[in-house]
């Protein structure tokens, strides 16, 4: 295995290092996992052959951990490394590249990777040990709809990107708490139940709740629109009182409340359930509408919380070298959803104790996330003092999303349409094997639709495509699902018994080398994954597997083949499928065995 590897490169050079008298003895076990971090898997091509080296270590890097400056002298040192694991160091340029035994590594991939199974890529070499190599706990805050309104697109890639966020720090042992933060609160209740007043339907409201009330939240907002033209505000100033007895707790309102946000959740963990998207925690924004109360008495006994000529209420916090004003009371005495955050933020610090916050949320939202912090620092939140960059995961726009039934778009009915488009394409495959058809073909329709989105960098924004969506042969998705169900097929159907114990020597090809070059890359790609949070690393790397499995195919038949010959094969094929598995399961897709 890559990692394996690198740890045993690291520390033949280090102990290399203290036989010649150049490195203390107690420095050899510090300084192993700093040098494993400076050797790097090599880059696989179409043109990657059997003999060429695995790895590359940079001889200026090396040299400055070691603190020897003679590129000469890390050579001489090197060369003494070369035996039974490491069979060549080549200078080139400024770095040498090293050549492990092939079928030494070929047997330790295919032992590791069926030994570790799901847990495959689990190990963390990245992060320094105050930072992560010990069990961290880490809180993801992620989709966070406001109730009342359907699912769209901005929903959609904070869900599926903070759920990427929360396993992949899982997955390397962290102990995650993923919080879904509902928007239950605020003068837009005011106006909503008021919309509901005005044109509310019961029956309407039980067939289809979160799109009758979003037209009828669309109906009122309308009508505020159409007054304020007309210099007046009297719709809003309607929704403010309402909103005004739901704070003072009138029983009618707490009750119609209470009705749209058990309504609200019940839809969205339909759509959640869907999607494959899990939580361990449900918070309300109206949790923290009391709290924030205590929050500013807090801040003003502190002397933090100043008040402007109109009875605002703000504090100047540092961002980036200059001071940014963060207004936290309204003219009229009550708070705003930075306060809430902050209260929020609070009480999580004193529920959870993190050692790392992310909220994933639109790029839109930059402002409100430093002055957030901003805050937090000064009340001296642990987390808060990481870059602002590390905590607001932040993300694009999708352009061009449309369905049949109009412009406002929202996840279920792409998801529906997605699913129907692949219903007429399995139909008319002759390939398709499955009897549970609406199933997979729901299955590939969230595929589609989660890869599509993740395949670019998430700061990006991106061009919604069908065709690219539900493609069965490009990067997509559906490719991914395919291509794991057709190495399902291939074991069950090839008439060979899998065995661990295979002869490595018949792996004598290119195309075996270079695809579990691939596979053996994949723990030091989810260790730099977690630098960057970018799940496009991830979904680009599966691409490239998946394209290489299929080239294998023809390269390496099992069926029909010697039985030593045919195992190995299986083997390689085996140890392909689990890490295609873990990464589809990493970035939140369900594999299916069979399409």
């Amino acid at each position: 295995m890559s990692g394996y590897f690198r740890r045993t490169i690291a520390n033949r050079i280090l102990r290399t290092l203290s036989k010649h008298g150049k490195l203390a003895a107690a420095e050899v076990e510090r300084l192993e996992r700093n040098v494993a971090l400076l050797v790097t898997t090599q880059d696989v091509r179409k043109k990657t052959r059997l003999g060429e080296p695995q790895y590359k270590l940079d001889l200026a890097s090396l040299g400055r951990t070691v603190q020897i400056s003679s590129t000469q002298g890390l050579m001489d040192i090197l060369a003494q490394i070369q035996g039974d694991v490491v069979r060549e160091c080549t200078p080139d340029k400024h770095a040498v590249m090293i050549s492990v035994d092939p079928h030494t590594f070929h047997k330790e991939v295919l032992d590791v990777v069926q030994r570790e199974g799901p847990s495959f890529g689990s190990a963390s070499l990245n992060l320094p040990p105050t930072e992560g190599t010990s069990q961290q706990t880490v809180l993801v805050e992620y989709s966070s709809p406001n109730i009342a309104k359907p699912f769209h697109a901005g929903h959609l890639r904070s869900t599926i990107i903070g759920h990427f966020t929360a396993n992949l720090y899982q997955h390397l042992g962290h102990t995650v708490h993923r919080v879904n933060y509902l928007g239950d609160w605020g003068t837009q209740f005011g106006l909503l139940a008021l919309g509901f007043q005005r044109y509310g339907d019961e029956t309407s409201l039980k067939e289809d709740p979160l799109l009758h009330l979003f037209k009828v939240y669309v109906e009122i907002n309308q009508k505020v629109e159409e007054e304020k033209q007309s210099k007046s505000n009297n719709t809003y100033q309607q929704g403010l009182q309402l909103f005004t007895k739901l704070e003072q707790g009138d029983p009618e309102m707490l009750k119609l409340w209470k009705q749209f946000r058990e309504l609200s959740l019940e839809e969205y963990q339909k759509m959640y359930q869907r999607l494959g998207v899990t939580f361990t925690d449900t918070q309300y924004e109206s949790q923290y509408s009391h709290q924030t109360q205590e929050l500013l008495t807090s801040l003003q006994n502190r002397g933090l919380l100043k008040t402007d000529e109109k009875g605002v209420g703000y504090m100047m916090v540092e961002d980036r070298g200059s001071d940014i004003k963060a207004t936290l009371v309204k003219s009229d005495g009550s708070s705003l959803y930075l306060t809430r955050d902050v209260a929020a933020a609070l009480d999580r610090r004193d529920k959870f104790r993190p050692d790392r916050m992310h909220y994933v949320v639109e790029g839109g939202q930059q402002l409100h996330f430093r002055q957030l912090v901003g805050v937090l620092r000064h009340l001296d939140v642990p987390w808060a003092h990481r870059p602002v960059e590390d905590i607001h995961i932040q993300f694009g726009r999708i352009e061009g999303m449309s369905s049949r039934r109009g412009t406002v778009v929202f996840l279920r009915d792409i998801l529906d349409e997605a699913r129907e488009r692949i219903l007429q394409s399995m139909k008319e495959r002759k390939t398709t094997k499955t009897e549970d058809i609406e199933r997979v073909a729901d299955v590939l329709a969230v595929s589609g639709v989660m890869v599509q989105d993740m395949k670019g960098r998430r700061n990006n924004n991106y061009t919604f495509s069908w065709d690219r969506m539900l493609s069965f042969s490009a990067d997509s998705g559906v490719f991914l699902q395919y291509a794991h169900a057709r190495l399902c097929s291939l074991i069950a159907n090839c008439g060979v018994a899998m065995s661990s114990e295979v002869d490595v020597s018949c792996l004598n090809s290119d195309s075996a080398h270079q695809l579990l070059l691939v596979v053996a890359r994949y723990p030091e790609l989810v260790e730099e994954t977690l630098m960057t949070l970018e799940p496009c690393h991830i979904v680009q790397y599966l691409f490239k597997l998946s394209h290489l499995i299929n080239a294998a195919y023809s390269n390496l038949p099992v069926k029909g083949e010697a039985t030593e010959v045919a195992q190995a094969r299986l083997l390689v094929f085996d140890s392909a499928r689990q890490v295609l598995c873990n990464g589809m399961k990493l970035i939140g897709l369900q594999p299916l065995h069979q399409m």
